[in-house]
């Protein structure tokens, strides 16, 4: 199960850094991102 949950957390991540790529010239966009990120606890 913790396997199982650590690889869609990668999958997740990887998802947000392409996000972050696509948004990265919508600052706006990119802070509701980093604040949304912040409360996810992902590392």
């Amino acid at each position: 199960m913790k396997q199982n949950f650590d690889s869609l957390k990668r999958k997740f991540k990887k998802h947000l850094e392409k996000l972050e790529m696509e948004l990265s010239d919508n600052p706006e966009a990119l802070k509701k991102i980093k604040i949304s990120r912040l409360k996810l606890p992902l590392d």
